[in-house]
């Protein structure tokens, strides 16, 4: 039954909004015709990137409000640069009305026009530093090459550091970028570089020269501070030495040029103001002064300025310039002197009445406040010296570790294994340089929801010294000395370390330490979903074995049928060769389980009708949607019609495979997308579907759009806590690395526009470039006929060029698509990864292996002839003419050659690999939307009891059978299903004979909550022998297990529930408890919770702990017990407790504590289930009460304490 296109779908009101939103007029600013037209289009224009578009009602709402809005740059919530806000101008009117050149737009415009014009790789112009050249003569290169060495290839070797050089080389003076490199340059990179490390020299040179941009605005600040001093000679002002420049010079990380421009505001902030009107913006990122109060600072400088001042400074002993080589030395170096001979209070009375404040009164009253503000003065000069914070920076990163501290209410949220943070609840002194992956990015994100606290340390517990200590001894005088002076002297050292350290340095070394592990944990998550991703780009379309002539023949390409679906139906269709749909259909009753007649008769219909679908469209391959289990059972459907048709109508065997949905999804809700079906989200999922089976990376490369959808798709559960720049570029780097591999036909690009989204990651090209370029074309009306015509006809400079052109492919000047390719006219190099640079090197080889000489050889016809019968390339001598090129002078050329000739033999040969069908444990992982990481064997999960396992006697069994008579009741038990109320024994073997025994238990079956069914073998339940598990547990109760197999192909897993396995002594939920978790901690915890739960008890009066201690269904859970942990463990009252002095009250808080329920936080019905117990678990153990006692009780007294007897026996009896 055939379905309309554009049926309406159960989208609702959110998809019409969505309709109207996306059938609006969309303005793009940016790509305004010459003659003042708008764009086409999608289908009309390139697939590449476009500007973001404004709808007509919310352009007009601008335009009415004039539109006039700041020019200043902002920054959004993720922290990334917005454009600069202009006027806003309504690019419907007409050209003529435009005349006013409003300045907005031409700004707009130019920038664009900008980066087209210029010769240049987009990529290059977009970055936050431009390439630029290096003059002449300079020994940048060099230092940059081996400042990129040590951070990152240091394990390769020195003989990398010339190779480093020679790419920076190729990126800064030919703007040659990695892709072409790692094609076109392999003699001068590998084997020491693989394309990730060109990437990574190509992101290190960005952050070096916006390094040595900074470092030029800081020592240019420092040659005018000098020279503003040399001019005013100002007072109390620390004069700059050449030294200080020889430092500065010296400086290799952004971070240590902070240290030196914080020491330059510290001691010049007063005059920055006199030698530059406004500071630098990139400047004011590197202003970071903690917690130094630096008016405070000034003015104790000013203060302690006079002779006394000065002498009281020299009497500490401390030279700034010598701290860090006794920090570095981890030794005195420069040993610390001894000026003065009296205690430091004398010497700082000489100060008191040496400065003055405003009205004329001393700064200091007492010479404790001298010596207090000089301990602070030097304590912030101790703390702001580069040398000392570098030693201090080094040493903290290596010894520092970690404390965390969850908050009360979060240790009884995560419980167990099922929270991501188990494994951190006590975890004490785990050193920073030992975590892993992302968890320090996982623990910064729970300390912002407040779920805990991070804490940095250098002080391990147990240790003799801790590191201030340490440097305390370095610039201590004379420490066995006896002198007075000279302990209170050493004592007024100490103070100004430690306030350096404590109050200044550390907490700002704190704040680095987690700067730089974050960015190291975000790294990881943008590493981990750049892989995820490569996973999906690096499979090579579909490939149908079909051999026979006529519509099967899958030479030209391949059709496609997509299934997906929701609850209610399925939608249904073909793609075509060019990834076109060419007919849908609609079933609503497929995946509904019949239960009636006319259910069953309804969902035959659409599996007939299925069946008439596939016989008529003729795919190579079915591809359904892995949305969920029910995605098995229509697989089974279409490989049951499948074999049918094959039967019936001859028909090849059509595979039916599984493809993962998590991209389709985010393409069925893109706007561009929605403008073709527009009311029919299932029939786009259905569509990409199949295309991710037709070319995985042409269709993911659809989501690189204006939205940037591409960073929808769940690549890593934490990657929303990563910059979204950063992880947009990364991922676009992945895309680019592909495309280029892959090579791009700009010609079919030119008939369908949808393939025209990867030209935008072609080798030189961007988005405006590759706009620019399909745009220049379809102006032409004309398709590429050779790679001369990107420059003669697109206009391309000659950078642009060279990086692109061996990375698009022409392979045919036809018109019509599907027709077969022709060579004539064209050059047959121009449909391989040959660049036009090594076409005579391509050309002589084809006439050597054709062995053709003199005036017959015809390089162009040779080519053909090889390509034609590439088998004969391999009489070519290779070794020969690498040696003769090399004795020309071409230099080491051998891996071009041998590229050449693969591509002679097989011009662009796709070295993806093929697809493979997804393994049942792929599929498991896929149909259940986990991954090896989240559900795995060893995990703790909470599961809920479905029913109970038992197995029927075999015949054989029943002829030895053997009843059981209870010899307290007198009844016959069945050995079996342990049904103990027969009469007599005959019973029992006629209970047997008549099949009415289920069997023996052997296990129980569960749920898990992701819908997983799961088994519990008998011999699991328990540490203890159990025969009928009915005694521990009930059907709909929860209760906690560990995966102990995934069966895969049955969707199922079996699990353990024996405390040994699941609890641990405390009966807490075994973890795995690293080297650095605090097992005290959690038994101290334990314990406390322990008391004042006993004290909760205590305090309530007629109720049991069970009841008192009732949680939500939230937060408990039942665990299974052996039998043994429900034994009435009652002792015999005491005679004092038996006594007349005990009133009715207690007696009964005592007979209910006595009688307590086992089942240990018990809570509301639907999450707890009470475990029934044996009948001798409750049997009543009645004490004879003395004759004392006996005689003091009245008869009213005796038959209450009678019936309340009875009657908690009963109630226990009945539980």
């Amino acid at each position: 039954m055939k379905a309309a296109a554009f049926d309406s779908d159960d989208d609702g009101e959110e998809d019409d909004e969505q309709v109207q939103e996306a059938l609006g007029d969309l303005i793009d600013q940016h790509s305004i015709q010459e003659d003042g037209s708008f764009p086409k289009s999608d289908d009309e224009t390139s697939g590449c990137t476009k500007r973001k578009r404004d709808d007509n009602d919310e352009l007009d709402e601008r335009v009415k409000n004039d539109g006039e809005e700041d020019g200043e740059e902002e920054y959004d919530d993720e922290g990334r640069k917005t454009r600069k806000k202009t006027k806003v101008v309504d690019v419907r009117k007409n050209s003529d009305d435009n005349d006013d050149n409003q300045p907005g737009e031409l700004e707009q415009a130019d920038f664009h026009d900008e980066i087209l014009i210029t010769d240049v790789p987009e990529r290059m112009q977009h970055r936050d530093y431009p390439i630029t050249p290096v003059e002449e003569g300079s020994t940048e290169l060099d230092n940059e090459s081996y400042w990129i060495y040590v951070l990152a290839f240091i394990s390769k070797g020195p003989q990398t550091v010339e190779k480093i050089r020679r790419v920076l080389e190729f990126i800064r003076h030919q703007n040659f970028e990695v892709p072409f490199i790692a094609c076109y340059r392999k003699e001068h990179v590998q084997p020491e570089l693989s394309m990730i490390d060109l990437w990574i020299i190509y992101e290190l040179d960005g952050k070096w020269m916006k390094f040595q941009n900074l470092k030029k605005k800081v020592m240019g600040i420092s040659e005018e501070l000098k020279k503003y001093q040399l001019q005013n000679n100002p007072e109390n002002v620390r004069v700059l030495k050449d030294k200080d420049f020889e430092s500065l010079k010296m400086v290799v990380s952004i971070v240590e040029l902070s240290d030196v421009h914080n020491l330059l505001i510290l001691h010049y902030e007063n005059l920055l103001p006199s030698i530059m009107s406004t500071e630098d913006e990139d400047l004011k990122n590197l202003r970071d002064p903690g917690n130094v109060d630096l008016k405070l600072y000034s003015d104790i400088v000013k203060s302690l300025n006079g002779k006394n001042g000065k002498l009281l400074k020299e009497c500490y002993g401390l030279i700034l310039e010598e701290l860090g080589d006794n920090m570095r030395g981890n030794c005195q170096v420069h040993g610390v002197l001894q000026k003065s001979s009296r205690i430091p209070r004398e010497d700082a009375f000489d100060v008191r009445f040496e400065s003055t404040g405003a009205e004329g009164k001393p700064n200091f009253s007492t010479s404790d406040e001298v010596l207090a503000a000089a301990n602070y003065m030097l304590a912030v000069q101790f703390a702001t010296e580069p040398s000392v914070r570098r030693c201090a920076r080094e040493s903290f990163f290596r010894v520092a570790h970690i404390h965390v501290i969850f908050t009360e209410q979060s240790l009884k949220e995560i419980n167990g294994n099922h929270h991501h943070l188990d494994s951190f609840k006590f975890l004490k002194e785990q050193p920073v340089r030992d975590l892993d992956d992302d968890q320090f990015l996982r623990l910064v994100v729970a300390e912002q929801d407040g779920v805990l606290s991070i804490v940095f340390q250098m002080k391990i517990e147990g240790a003799t010294t801790s590191y201030v200590d340490g440097i305390k001894s370095l610039f201590t005088y004379d420490e066995f000395s006896d002198d007075e002076h000279v302990k209170k002297w050493n004592a007024e050292r100490q103070k100004v370390i430690d306030q350096a350290f404590t109050k200044f340095l550390l907490p700002q070394l704190e704040k680095e330490l987690r700067v730089k592990l974050l960015n190291d944990a975000q790294e990881f998550v943008v590493r981990a979903c750049c892989q995820q991703l490569n996973n999906r780009l690096k499979v090579a379309p579909y490939k149908a074995n079909f051999h026979d002539e006529g519509d099967w023949d899958p030479k030209d390409g391949i059709r496609i049928m997509g299934l997906s679906f929701n609850r209610d139906k399925a939608e249904v269709c073909v793609i075509g060769v060019d990834g076109e749909c060419s007919d849908q259909i609609r079933l609503e009753h497929i995946l509904r389980r019949p239960n009636t007649e006319k259910e069953m008769m309804d969902r035959r219909r659409d599996l007939n009708t299925l069946k008439d679908f596939i016989f008529r469209k003729k795919p190579h391959v079915i591809a359904v949607s892995a949305e969920s289990r029910e995605a098995l059972m229509l697989v089974e459907d279409l490989q049951t019609i499948s074999a049918q048709l094959a039967e019936d109508e001859e028909y090849p065997p059509i595979n039916v495979e599984l493809v993962d949905n998590s991209v389709a999804k985010i393409i069925a809700k893109s706007t561009r997308v929605k403008t073709q079906f527009p009311r029919n989200r299932l029939l786009r999922e259905a569509i990409s579907i199949a295309r991710m089976l037709q070319d995985g990376l042409l269709e993911i490369a659809q989501l690189c759009n204006a939205d940037e959808e591409i960073v929808n798709v769940k690549w890593h559960p934490m990657q929303d806590h990563v910059p979204r720049k950063q992880l947009l570029e990364r991922l676009h780097m992945e895309l680019v690395n592909e495309t280029n591999q892959v090579g791009v036909d700009v010609n079919r690009a030119i008939n369908h526009p949808r393939t025209a989204h990867l030209i935008q990651f072609i080798c030189g090209l961007g988005p405006r470039k590759a706009d620019d370029l399909i745009n220049t074309l379809k102006k032409n009306h004309q398709k590429l006929k050779d790679r001369n015509e990107l420059s003669s006809v697109c206009h391309m400079g000659p950078k642009v060029l060279i990086n692109c052109a061996g990375f698009i492919k022409i392979v045919s000047n036809s018109p019509d698509d599907g027709a077969e390719p022709s060579f004539e006219g064209l050059e047959p190099l121009d449909g391989s990864r040959v660049h036009p640079e090594n076409y005579d090197w391509a050309r002589q080889m084809a006439v050597a292996a054709l062995k053709h000489h003199g005036e017959d050889a015809d390089p162009a016809d040779a080519v053909k002839k090889i390509i034609e019968a590439p088998e004969r390339i391999r009489d070519f001598n290779l070794d020969k003419a690498v040696f003769e090129y090399e004795h020309q002078g071409h230099g080491k050329i051998r891996n071009t050659l041998e590229d050449i000739r693969s591509e002679l033999h097989h011009p662009y040969k796709d070295g993806r690999s093929s697809y493979k069908t997804p393994s049942p444990l792929d599929i498991f992982y896929m149909v259940n939307k986990e991954t090896p990481h989240t559900f795995k064997i060893g995990k703790l999960v909470l599961a809920t009891v479905t029913g109970f396992q038992h197995r029927k006697p075999e015949r054989e069994e029943l002829d030895r059978v053997s009843p059981i008579r209870d010899q307290t009741t007198g009844l016959w038990q069945c050995p079996y299903c342990v049904q103990k109320d027969f009469t007599h024994r005959i019973q029992v073997l006629t209970h047997l004979d008549a099949g009415s025994c289920i069997g023996q238990a052997i296990g129980v079956n569960i749920r898990l909550e992701n819908g997983l069914l799961g088994y519990l073998p008998i011999k699991c339940l328990s540490d203890s022998e159990v025969k009928h598990p009915e005694e521990l547990i009930r059907l709909g109760q929860h209760i906690r297990c560990r995966i102990a197999k995934i069966n895969a192909e049955r969707f199922s897993v079996d699990v353990v529930c024996k405390p040994s396995d699941v609890l641990d002594g405390k009966g807490e939920s075994r973890q795995s408890k690293g080297a650095h978790y605090d097992t005290p901690a959690e038994v101290s915890k334990a314990e406390k919770d322990s008391k004042k739960l006993k004290h909760r008890q205590s305090n309530v009066p007629g109720k049991s702990p069970a009841v008192q201690g009732t949680r939500t269904a939230a937060s408990t859970v039942s665990r299974p017990k052996s039998l043994s942990t429900y034994r009435d463990n009652k002792r015999s009252p005491s005679r004092k407790s038996r006594s007349r002095s005990r009133s009715p009250e207690r007696d009964r808080d005592r007979s209910s504590r006595r009688l307590k329920s086992p089942v240990q936080g018990s809570s509301k019905a639907a999450s707890t289930v009470s475990r029934p117990k044996s009948l001798s678990t409750y049997r009543d153990n009645k004490r004879s009460p003395s004759p004392k006692s006996r005689r003091s009780r009245s008869p009213e007294r005796e038959r209450d304490r009678s019936s309340r007897r009875h009657g908690s026996r009963k109630h226990s009896t009945h539980d």
